[in-house]
């Protein structure tokens, strides 16, 4: 591993020496409006072609905006994002086609093609202080599946395990809406990712499939959609991870081996993963095992990480009676979390859709270790669940602690080896101790970037942009002045009118002593809030594909000092 390390690195630096080529020299277009999204990813594209043809090491995003497609990478060839990149990948599901070779929740199929994408490369990565910044409006109409989406998911599902090849194994296009993922390795060796952000995702955010050789350190992920585990671990060995900071909607770091009999094969284990300084500030679990781990896992340590809010375990590990593999050797070691439902998790019985029962392979969960952890309140302290003929051997907690339990109740009637030592409980108090998830939530997001509008035109051509904040000054020049908003209202904003529509009154909002109001404007999932001098007048109304252009158009009036601050990062 050190010398694979060594390897990668020395790559890196000795084409470093020789200068990456800039995308600006490639005929890629920075800025947010009037932008050829396909043009821009073509020519992303030739310069992956040119840089592995000439051996450059790099393509170089420099300060910007940068609105693509997805990229797809080559043998020795690295992305690196310059501080102040941000690559805007469009939410246009045209654009994430062909298909590939990818997976959807441990079953390897074809679909929608991740945004970035490497597939059977080596000396791979992607470094640098800069941002991949998904657009999200068209994913998060594709959150919730259905039934459509269970179905094909089924019959995806069934078609593997009739050992139907994975190009027959097609979920794109067929109304069941598989989001892709925002990064996957596949295949690959000698991946290194260090040092860049994220701000948001469309499915899982770093995924790894059946590689060998990875780095991973200094990511700072922020991404709390459906589905959006942090660092994805699957069928991948001798891996480090070192000091991210994770924010998910799902799972911080998970680790996992396919599903069913993708799993099977014998060379689809997961092992030799060492995880250090990981800081979840949101997500479901610290660290968790499964539940698609078919191949094994084994030989994975986490220690000196920690998460910060509420999440259902600080370990968690997740199989059923189909699964099979063999789970050995897992180390959790001074790690930290405030809130937990419980503290070790183990589920035997797991299983979120109907998949057939017939074949039956139970798990074999031999030796994990919590060792030295804390956290500040759980409900439970050690919860194993499941199946009464798939024990759990050697589950050891030594010096685990708790300041607030609801029980100290364990219940070993699902292990056989358990072994605990150096219990600490400061209280037992099922009240004090309970646990939510209904964590509220803003639905407005938070802004990482401003870009500046050379002039108010920009107002009639916000539908290329998606979410976003805009504010401008807005002086009236007669009592028609108004912000019209599509069909469904305008808002007066002359002094003497000073009305909403059938909104709110501006009594409040309009300062009558200046001639020039500050007017923000915020869109978020298809709906608009308008505030006037920080008082909100139109409040998150729903608009039906908003925003078209011309859905925002002034009336009367001069407008000046236009900010236009892109919506990355979601919360809802």
């Amino acid at each position: 591993m050190i010398r694979r390390s060594i390897a990668v690195l020395l790559f890196v630096f000795a084409n470093n020496a020789f200068g990456a080529l800039n995308v600006r020299d490639c005929g890629v277009r920075e800025g947010l409006f009037g932008i050829d999204v396909r043009a821009n990813t073509e020519a992303i594209a030739k310069a992956v072609e040119r840089c592995a043809a000439e051996a450059l090491g790099e393509v170089r995003f420099p300060a910007g905006l940068w609105r693509t497609g997805p990229i797809h990478l080559k043998s020795n060839v690295y992305l690196r994002l310059d501080e102040g990149a941000f690559i805007i990948f469009e939410d246009d599901p045209k654009l994430c086609l062909p298909v590939v070779k990818t997976s959807w929740e441990g079953v390897e199929c074809m679909n929608y093609s991740p945004l970035v994408y490497a597939y059977g490369c080596t000396n791979v990565g992607i470094v640098g202080k800069g941002t991949l910044a998904p657009k999200m409006a068209k994913w998060r109409d594709w959150f919730v599946g259905g039934e459509i989406h269970k179905r094909i998911r089924g019959e995806v599902f069934r078609q593997m395990m009739n050992g139907e090849s994975v190009e027959k194994r097609v979920l794109a296009e067929r109304g069941g809406y598989f989001r892709p993922q925002l990064i996957q390795f596949n295949r690959c060796g000698n991946v290194l990712l260090k040092d860049f952000k994220i701000r948001e995702s469309p499915f899982w955010t770093v995924h790894l499939l059946r590689c060998d050789g990875v780095e991973i350190s200094g990511l700072d992920s922020r991404a709390l959609g459906h589905n959006s585990d942090g660092i994805n671990l699957e069928k991948t060995k001798n891996v480090t991870v070192r000091d991210c900071k994770l924010h998910q909607g799902d799972d911080g770091v998970v680790i996992k081996a396919g599903r069913n009999r993708d799993g099977w094969d014998g060379e689809s284990k997961s092992r030799n993963i060492d995880i250090e300084g990981v800081r979840l500030v949101e997500g479901h679990g610290l660290l968790v095992v499964g539940s698609e781990l078919s191949g094994g896992v084994e030989n994975v340590t986490m220690r000196n990480s920690s998460q910060t809010g509420a999440s259902f375990a600080l370990f968690s590990l997740k199989t059923n009676s189909r699964r099979g593999g063999e789970i050995r050797n897992i180390l959790m070691e001074n790690c930290h979390s405030d809130t937990v439902r419980d503290v070790v998790s183990v589920r035997t019985d797991s299983s979120a859709y109907p998949y057939p029962v017939d074949v039956v392979r139970r798990t074999i969960i031999d030796g994990i270790t919590i060792r030295d952890c804390s956290v500040g309140k759980a409900s439970s302290f050690c919860s194993v669940k499941g199946d009464k003929n798939c024990l759990v051997s050697n589950l050891r907690l030594e010096r685990v602690k708790a300041g607030v339990v609801g029980t100290d109740k364990i219940d070993t009637s699902l292990t056989r080896g358990f072994n605990a030592e150096g219990i600490a409980f400061g209280e037992i108090d099922a009240e004090k101790a309970d646990w939510s998830w209904d964590v509220p939530k803003p639905w407005y997001a938070e802004y990482d970037m401003s870009a500046h509008l050379p002039d108010a035109k920009a107002l009639e051509d916000l539908g290329e942009l998606g979410d976003f904040r805009l504010s401008f000054d807005f002086k009236a020049k007669n009592e028609d002045a108004a912000l019209l908003i599509r069909d469904s209202g305008a808002v007066s904003l002359s002094r003497p009118v000073g009305s909403v529509a059938s909104y709110k009154p501006l009594y409040d909002a309009f300062d009558s002593s200046k001639e020039v109001q500050r007017i923000e404007i915020i869109v978020h999932r298809r709906a608009i809030s308008v505030s006037v001098n920080g008082f909100e007048v139109v409040c998150n109304e729903r608009l039906i594909d908003f925003p078209d252009k011309g859905a925002l158009r002034v009336r009367g009036a001069e407008i000046s000092n236009v900010v236009l601050e892109p919506i990355l990062g979601q919360k809802y």
